[in-house]
């Protein structure tokens, strides 16, 4: 459990573009003599999304999300301890007393 929370690495998705005018050309002449011939197209690619995580981010989420209240209560509970003794003891008046001697 840490006190503070840590920044999260930076995740980029970058995927470069290389423009290939001669394989576009290729590929607009097949296309074209494949619609004049009348054949389907089937054999189209299947493309996997590409968004492939080994591990399950809700686990992590439930964890960071329980340690942000079980530090929350642990500083509330510093916070009302306090309180507590500042309006209730005498503390206050031996703290002062000791630090003006």
């Amino acid at each position: 459990m840490a006190l503070f929370k840590l920044p999260e690495h930076y995740v980029f998705d970058y995927k470069p573009i290389y423009y290939d005018p001669k394989k576009e050309e290729r590929e607009k002449r097949l296309q074209k003599i494949k619609e004049e011939l009348g054949i389907e197209d089937n054999n189209k690619e299947f493309k996997f999304k590409r968004d492939i995580s080994f591990r399950d981010k809700s686990i992590y989420r439930r964890k960071r999300d329980r340690s942000a209240i079980i530090r929350l209560g642990v500083i509330m509970g510093f916070l009302f301890l306090l309180a507590y003794l500042i309006l209730y003891t005498n503390i206050l008046d031996i703290f002062i007393a000791k630090i003006i001697k």
